[in-house]
């Protein structure tokens, strides 16, 4: 597995954590569905961040995998799922 590679949810290993597994499942059918019921500018800088070529001092730079979901997570949960507290 390559550290950049987004796996199914299936694939991974359970969490044991309150949640999580439900919610990576939700977040990865949100990103399969490229990311609705977000703002234009969200989405945007989705698509800067994940889908756009970056370089670091002349390196190819990608975000690893759980860097990404953390992204994705906040954002699902702030925007999509409306919550402001926990």
């Amino acid at each position: 597995m390559k550290t950049i590679e987004i796996l199914h949810p299936n694939q991974r290993r359970p969490s044991k954590a309150y949640l999580v597994n439900e919610l990576r499942k939700a977040v990865y059918s949100w990103r399969e569905q490229g990311y609705p019921n977000v703002t234009h500018t969200t989405k945007r800088l989705l698509q800067f961040w994940f889908y756009e070529a970056h370089n670091v001092n002349k390196e190819p730079f990608e975000f690893w995998f759980c860097q990404r979901e953390a992204i994705e997570t906040l954002i699902y949960v702030y925007e999509v799922m409306k919550k402001r507290n926990l």
